[in-house]
Order: C-alpha cells, then structure tokens, then sequence
C-alpha cells in the first residue's frame, strides 16, 4: 500500500465513526486533498488522539468577513461540532472557495498549528463541496 492509500485508509477509519449519510461524505472529501493536505490532516488528527482535529479555524471569525464569507465560517463551525445524529445543513453557495482561500491564505506558514489550520481549512472545501455536489445531482 502507497503511503496516500495509507493516509487515506487512516483517515477513512476515523470517518468510520459517523453514521452512514456522513461517513459516506468523509471518505469523498478527503479523496480531493493533495499529498501534503492528507500528511497534515492525518498528523492533526493524531494530535487530537485520534477524535477529530486539534485546531477550528473557523471558531475564530475575524471583523473583515463579508456576509457569504461569514455565512460559510459559520456552517464550519456547526459542521466542525455536528454530532453523529446531528442533521448537517448545507453549506451556502460559495463556501468551498471561501475555506480554499483561507487554506491558501496559510500557504507560506510551516508551523504545526498552521499546517493543521490549513488541512482543516481544505478538509472543510472538500467537504463543503461534496454536500453541494450531492444536494445539486
């Protein structure tokens, strides 16, 4: 096994958790990160001891967001906390490109907290874009 199938397979078993219409999302999402996203997403979740991520970004709004930006911080932020029976709303229109920037926008950054804000921030436009993908078939 490669070490992306690794990644991957490691990450998967953590979306095993979720109920079904969830983990079905998870595994689609995380086959959109690059490389270097799943190597800082899987060593962010190991940081967490395995229970999620250690570090949401979008916890932490700043003042300058526009309304669609702050519309997608904020379903993050229910999305990031949602529960395995919890109803996850859709995202708004928009939000993959909202959190892509803001992984983007950490790009240059090589500390471990900003290499796992920036995983979070890509997990978080993959999966925003799988749940509008699936809502718009």
């Amino acid at each position: 096994m490669t070490r992306r199938a690794l990644r991957v397979a490691h990450l998967e078993a953590h979306a095993a958790r979720r109920t079904a219409a969830h983990a079905a999302r998870l595994p689609l999402a995380l086959r959109r990160l690059s490389d270097a996203h799943l190597e800082d997403l899987e060593d962010a979740v190991n940081a967490a001891g395995g229970t999620g991520l250690p570090v949401r970004p979008w916890e932490d709004p700043h003042p300058a967001l526009t309304g669609p930006e702050r519309a997608a911080w904020q379903w993050a932020a229910r999305t990031g906390r949602a529960a395995l029976e919890d109803v996850w709303t859709p995202p708004p229109a928009g939000a993959a490109a909202v959190f892509q920037v803001e992984a983007a926008r950490l790009g240059g950054q090589d500390t471990v907290p900003d290499r796992h804000a920036r995983a979070a921030w890509a997990l978080m436009a993959a999966l925003a874009a799988v749940t509008l993908e699936e809502r718009n078939a």
